[in-house]
C-alpha cells in the first residue's frame, strides 16, 4: 500500500474508532432521568433542600439515605444488601483510624448484639487519639506537606513538624472548621499570641522554596502563588492560581480576583526560615515577655555605649595616625589589639562587647519553636496586576478584593483593622472563606469527607468545582450535607458519624452484574466501593500484624532503614538521611521524614503523594514494583520474620494454631478450615523441599500471608 493512502486509512480508521468510543459512552453514561446540575453550580448558594420522599423507606436509617435511593429508584436500580458484621468493623476501623482492629475487638463487635453496637464502635474510634492520625493524613495531602525545601539542597525546615502535630491535634480534638481555617490562614491575628494559632500559619510555609533564586522577585510571586493557588484549591476547590497569567479560559475567574487574592498576603517576605517562638500557657509567654522586654532595654542601651566608644576611637586613632579610620568588617578586633590606643582605652572598650555577648547569651529562651510566617509590619505594600504573570510587566494597583464570581458573601471588601505586625488583610480574607454564606467552603469539605469515605465524592473532582470539574452526581445531598454541616457547629466527627450510620455507607461491595451493566463506576452508590488500603495503612498494617507498631504520637519526625541504593541516589548519601531506633522507627508512617528529593520507597510504591503539589485524590495503580517490593525488600522480609517471631512464641502448640492465628492477625476475621490447612501444607512442604528450620520456614509463611490480597484491600 502507498505510503499516502497507508496513512489516510490510518487517520479514517482512528476516526470511526474515535466514533464508536463516543457513541458507546454517550449510550453508557445516562444512567437516571434527572436533570444534570448546571454549570455554575458551585456558586450558587447553599440551600438546605427537602429530604425526599422514597418507595423503600425501610431502608433508610438517615436522610442521607432518602437521597441516594432516591436515585436509585429512579434508575431501576436497588442497594445492595448490609454488609457482615465483620467487614463492616474492618471498614470503620481503617476508614477512622487506618488501623485493623484487634482480635479482641473482633469479638466483642460479634458478641454485641445490641441495636447499637455499630454506633458504639463509630463513637469509640472518634474518640480515639489514632483518628487524628488517620486524618491528619488525608489533610496533609491536600496542603502538600513536606519537611525540607525542596529543589537541589533540599535543607530541613526544622520545626515544621509541629504544624503536622497541629493537624492531628486539631481532628482529634474536632475542631470546628471554621477556626480551622481561620488559623491556618490568619492564625497570628486571630488569636495572637496564641501557639497553636501561631503553629497552624505553618500551612504557608510548607511549599518548595528556592533557597537560590535567580531572580529574587520572581521567586516571591511564586511563594504567593503558591499560597494563593493552594487556598483557592483546598478550601474552595477552585483553580484559581490559573487566573495568574490572563483570565480563566473556562471559570468566570479574573486576572483580577487572582491579584485581589494575592493581595491579603503580599506582605509576607520571602523567606527560607520563618521561625518564632511559641508557648503553651499565658504565664509563660508574660513572663518571657517581660524577660525578653527587660533584655532588649540593656542590649540597646549597652549597644549605644559601645557604639558612642567605637566613634570617640575612631576620631583618637585618627588623630594618633593622621589619617581617617571608618567602620569595617573586624573592627572589634583592630581596636582591641590597635597599638595606638592605651590599655585603659581597650579595655574599656573590651568590658563593653563582653557585656554585649553576655547579654545575647542571657536572652530568654522561649519553651519551643515553629516554622510558621511573619509579615513585614502593618503597612502592606502595593500590589499591582502582572500582565502574562511577569513581575517587570506592572499592570494597575489592585486592593484586597474577594473573588468576584462568590456572590454571597457581597464580594466588595470590608474595613480591616491592622495589627501590631501584621496587616490584618490575612483575617479579613479567613472571615469570608469560613463564613457560613460561603457556599464553595462548605460543599467543598462536605464532599472531602464522603469522598474519603466512600471511595469518590459526590464531585469527584475534590479540588476542582468549576467547569474544568465533574458535575455532582446528588447535587441535592450536597447542599443538604452542607447546610447540616453549617448547623451543627462545623464538627467534622458529627459528619463523620452521620455518614457512616446511614445504610448507604454499611453496604456490602458484593458485585451484582446487572446493576454493573447499568452503573459500572457506581456513580449512584448502588454499592460500597471496595478500595485498597493507602501507602502508609498497608506499612502500618504490618507492623500491627506482627506486634512491633509504635502507637507514640507526635515530636520529631523519625528515620526508618533506607535502602543503600536508594540513598546512593543522593548527592551527598552519608548526608541524605537519619538514623532512628527500632522502637522509633516502627511508629506510624505520618511520622517518618518527609523529603522532598529522597522518598520513602516503600510508600512511594504504593501510591504516596508527591509533595510539591496538592493531592485531592491518591492514584491506585497496580505495577509489578509492588510485587518485588512486598515479596524482595529488606522492610518486608525484616518484619515478616518479627511476625514469624511473635506467631511462634504466643502459638507454641502447633503449626495448625500458627497457622490460624497468622491467618486472622492479618484478615481480621477467622480462618477457615480449609484456608488453615492449605498454610499447614504450604509451610511443611517448603519446609521439607529446603531443609529449613521452623524459624525459617514460618519466615516464608508470614512473607506469604503479607503478600495476600485480602491483606491489603478493603470491601
Amino acid at each position: 500500500m502507498p505510503v499516502k493512502s497507508f496513512r489516510t486509512h490510518c487517520i479514517t480508521l482512528f476516526i470511526h474508532r474515535y466514533l464508536l468510543i463516543t457513541l458507546y459512552l454517550v449510550i453508557l453514561t445516562p444512567i437516571t432521568s434527572h436533570a444534570a446540575p448546571a454549570e455554575g453550580w458551585s456558586y450558587k448558594k447553599v440551600v438546605q433542600p427537602t429530604v425526599p420522599t422514597v418507595k423503600d423507606s425501610q431502608w433508610c436509617k438517615n436522610p442521607i439515605d432518602n437521597f441516594i435511593v432516591a436515585k436509585l429508584e429512579a434508575a431501576n436500580l436497588t442497594p445492595q444488601t448490609e454488609a457482615d458484621k465483620r467487614t463492616l468493623l474492618r471498614r470503620a476501623y481503617y476508614d477512622l483510624t487506618g488501623l485493623a482492629p484487634t482480635i479482641a475487638q473482633q469479638n466483642a463487635f460479634i458478641a454485641d448484639n445490641t441495636s447499637n453496637a455499630f454506633e458504639k464502635v463509630i463513637d469509640t474510634l472518634l474518640a480515639s487519639n489514632q483518628y487524628g492520625v488517620k486524618w491528619g493524613r488525608h489533610w496533609l495531602d491536600l496542603v502538600r506537606y513536606g519537611e525540607t525545601r525542596g529543589y537541589e539542597r533540599d535543607l530541613k525546615k526544622p520545626h515544621i513538624w509541629r504544624y503536622r502535630d497541629y493537624v492531628v491535634n486539631a481532628f482529634n480534638n474536632d475542631k470546628p472548621y471554621d477556626d480551622f481555617i481561620k488559623e491556618q490562614i490568619a492564625g497570628d491575628e486571630f488569636r495572637p499570641g496564641n501557639s497553636e494559632a501561631l503553629i497552624a500559619t505553618g500551612y504557608q510555609h510548607i511549599m518548595p522554596l528556592n533557597d537560590e533564586p535567580a531572580d529574587k522577585t520572581l521567586a516571591h510571586y511564586d511563594f504567593l502563588d503558591s499560597i494563593v493557588s493552594n487556598v483557592g484549591q483546598v478550601f474552595l476547590a477552585s483553580s484559581v492560581g490559573c487566573a495568574r497569567c490572563h483570565d480563566h479560559k473556562k471559570d468566570p475567574i479574573k486576572q483580577k480576583d487572582y491579584y485581589n487574592m494575592v493581595s491579603f498576603f503580599h506582605n509576607i517576605p520571602y523567606k527560607l526560615d520563618f521561625i518564632r517562638p511559641i508557648f503553651f500557657d499565658d504565664a509563660t509567654f508574660t513572663k518571657y515577655n517581660q524577660e525578653n522586654k527587660a533584655a532588649l532595654i540593656r542590649l540597646a542601651e549597652v549597644s549605644t555605649r559601645k557604639r558612642e566608644m567605637q566613634k570617640a576611637l575612631f576620631a583618637t586613632l585618627s588623630d594618633r595616625l593622621g589619617t581617617p579610620i571608618e567602620n569595617f568588617e573586624g573592627i572589634d578586633n583592630f581596636l582591641i589589639k590597635h597599638k595606638k590606643l592605651t590599655v585603659a582605652e581597650k579595655t574599656s572598650y573590651k568590658l563593653l562587647i563582653d557585656e554585649l555577648e553576655s547579654i545575647n547569651k542571657a536572652m530568654p529562651q522561649a519553651p519551643g519553636q515553629a516554622n510558621c510566617i511573619a509579615e513585614n509590619g502593618p503597612d502592606a505594600p502595593d500590589t499591582f496586576l502582572l500582565r502574562r504573570g511577569n513581575p517587570a510587566l506592572l499592570g494597575e494597583k489592585v486592593q484586597p478584593a474577594f473573588i468576584s464570581t462568590i456572590t454571597p458573601p457581597d464580594a466588595p471588601m470590608p474595613t480591616i483593622s491592622s495589627f501590631e505586625a501584621s496587616t490584618g488583610r490575612r483575617l479579613v480574607l479567613a472571615n469570608w472563606i469560613a463564613n457560613k454564606d460561603n457556599q464553595l467552603t462548605t460543599r467543598t469539605i462536605v464532599n472531602r469527607i464522603w469522598h474519603y469515605h466512600f471511595g469518590r465524592g459526590i464531585v469527584d473532582t475534590p479540588n476542582e468545582f468549576g467547569n474544568l470539574g465533574s458535575l455532582p452526581t446528588h447535587d441535592k445531598l450536597l447542599d443538604w450535607l452542607a447546610a447540616d454541616f453549617v448547623k451543627n457547629g462545623w464538627t467534622l466527627k458529627r459528619m463523620h458519624k452521620l455518614m457512616m450510620m446511614s445504610s448507604t455507607y454499611q453496604m456490602s461491595a458484593n458485585y451484582v452484574k446487572a446493576s454493573y451493566d447499568q452503573d459500572p463506576s457506581n456513580k449512584l452508590f448502588w454499592r460500597f466501593n471496595m478500595r485498597r488500603l493507602t501507602a502508609e495503612e498497608i506499612r502500618d498494617s504490618i507492623l500491627q500484624a506482627n506486634g512491633s507498631l509504635n502507637l507514640k504520637q507526635g515530636g520529631m519526625w523519625v528515620f526508618p532503614t533506607m535502602p543503600a541504593d536508594v540513598l546512593a541516589t543522593a548527592s551527598k548519601p552519608e548526608k541524605a538521611w537519619g538514623k532512628s531506633t527500632i522502637k522509633d522507627a516502627a511508629r506510624r508512617s505520618i511520622y517518618i521524614h518527609v523529603k522532598r528529593s529522597l522518598r520513602e520507597p516503600f510508600l512511594a510504591s504504593f501510591d504516596q503523594p508527591d509533595t510539591d503539589s496538592t493531592c485531592a485524590v491518591r492514584f491506585t495503580s497496580t505495577q509489578p514494583t509492588q510485587a518485588l517490593t512486598t515479596m524482595n525488600s529488606d522492610f518486608i522480609t525484616q518484619q515478616a520474620s518479627v511476625m514469624a517471631t511473635r506467631m511462634i512464641k504466643e502459638k507454641p502448640n502447633s503449626l495448625k494454631e500458627q497457622v490460624a492465628y497468622g491467618l486472622q492477625l492479618a484478615f481480621n476475621r477467622p480462618a477457615t478450615d480449609n484456608e488453615i490447612t492449605r498454610g499447614v501444607n504450604y509451610a511443611t512442604e517448603l519446609s521439607e523441599a529446603f531443609k529449613l528450620t521452623q524459624k525459617e520456614m514460618m519466615n516464608k509463611l508470614c512473607l506469604m500471608i503479607l503478600n495476600t490480597n485480602e491483606f491489603i484491600y478493603l470491601n
